[in-house]
């Protein structure tokens, strides 16, 4: 019997132009999850970026 598929969605509250401070919230956030809890993590397109209307050239 297969096994049942277990998704987690993720929505941080994303820090604009901050990559650091994004890895860490979402460290923080993950740390509270249980081992083997979930099977695949949804993130938002851009986490790690944190956005920005600074493009540089």
């Amino acid at each position: 019997m297969p096994k049942n598929l277990s998704i987690t969605l993720v929505q941080p509250n994303i820090k604009w132009e901050s990559p650091i401070d994004n890895f860490k919230l979402l460290n923080k956030q993950l740390s509270k999850m249980e081992k083997g809890e979930s099977d695949l993590l949804v993130l938002p397109e851009m986490f790690s970026m944190g956005f920005s209307m600074n493009a540089k050239n």
